[in-house]
């Protein structure tokens, strides 16, 4: 009898922890569907609760981390962030990433970039940790190694949109105008409709009216370019016809020099977004590119490529061939 007392005991353990369990996850998975319609105070609630059940949740002391970096918590986005850093579990990596970014966001820089430093040296494959490494590294005007971070970034993940657009930003400050217009080219193609796609359309624009700048590596191509250029059109010229006239002569730039393999294996530049570039222009894709990327700042682009539906369906295909 004593036996059959104990075994239903366990079981009746056993299922309530079962329940618990999944009322965590269930707390959870509310938590994060707040969270992505930003409505954070209700996630926080919701992982507070979690971990009044599972005081020990990695995954809800993580999620509530992400949610009070989001309201500037920081301090309290920190506490939870300097646990699981202690845990060394599977959201150590993550929370590096999510405590350097508070530092950085309390405009604690150098910190900030001491633990993303702390956190790559963990784990060299996460490409946010560079990411944010960078967005310091750009803060403190250490624009050399914010370069090399966001390169490094892209290394690991060339679809990063964050990491195209700060990378040409922080090429911007560099004066080196051939590689920032690649990487805001390749932002534009992923992002081409956000407030973020609109400062780097004009950055685009800006930067045609430089003259030719000496530091780039394009330094050759950078002085063809300036010969290319035009800063106004002609009396019956668009606005965007002449944005697709400097794009087609910065994409036959690409095309006529001889472009060297950087000595230094920063590929990006040569593997990647120049052969992307060229390519694109020997298949005549320059103009539905142009009105593609510029949607963040005309309403007459998006009636454009719906009157021109062969063309964009033929750059469509190509683009996922790629």
């Amino acid at each position: 009898m004593r036996k059959f007392f104990l075994f239903f005991v366990f079981i009746v353990s056993v299922t309530a922890a079962f329940a618990q369990e999944e009322r965590v996850e269930e707390l959870i998975n509310r938590g994060i569907a707040y969270h992505d319609a930003k409505e954070y105070d209700k996630a926080i609630e919701l992982y507070r609760e979690a971990l009044r059940l599972d005081p020990y949740s990695a995954e809800a002391m993580y999620e509530l981390s992400l949610s009070l970096l989001e309201i500037q918590d920081y301090v309290a986005a920190i506490e939870y962030c300097d646990k699981l850093i202690d845990r060394d579990d599977k959201y150590a990596i993550l929370s590096y990433n999510t405590k350097g970014s508070c530092l950085n966001y309390q405009g604690r820089t150098s910190e900030a970039i001491d633990v993303f430093l702390k956190g790559i040296k963990k784990e060299d494959s996460f490409y946010l940790l560079y990411f944010n490494l960078g967005l310091a590294y750009y803060a403190n005007e250490n624009y050399q190694q914010a370069k090399d971070a966001f390169v490094n970034a892209l290394d690991l993940n060339p679809q990063h949109a964050g990491s195209h657009l700060n990378l040409g930003r922080t090429m911007w400050s560099l004066d080196r105008r051939i590689e920032s217009l690649l990487s805001l080219y390749y932002f534009l193609l992923i992002e081409p409709n956000t407030d973020r796609s609109e400062w780097a359309y004009h950055a685009l624009q800006e930067q045609f009216l430089k003259n030719g700048l000496s530091k780039s590596q394009f330094g050759a191509a950078d002085v063809l370019y300036s010969t290319y250029l035009s800063a106004e059109g002609s009396d019956n010229e668009s606005e965007m016809d002449l944005f697709i006239r400097n794009t087609d002569a910065f994409f036959s730039v690409l095309n006529e020099i001889n472009l060297r393999k950087n000595p230094r294996g920063e590929n990006v530049w040569w593997s990647f977004y120049t052969d992307f570039f060229k390519e694109l222009s020997s298949l005549k894709y320059t103009e539905v590119f142009c009105h593609y990327i510029s949607l963040s700042v005309s309403d007459l682009e998006e009636e454009w490529l719906k009157r021109n539906n062969d063309q964009v369906r033929g750059f469509a295909i190509w683009l996922r061939q790629q």
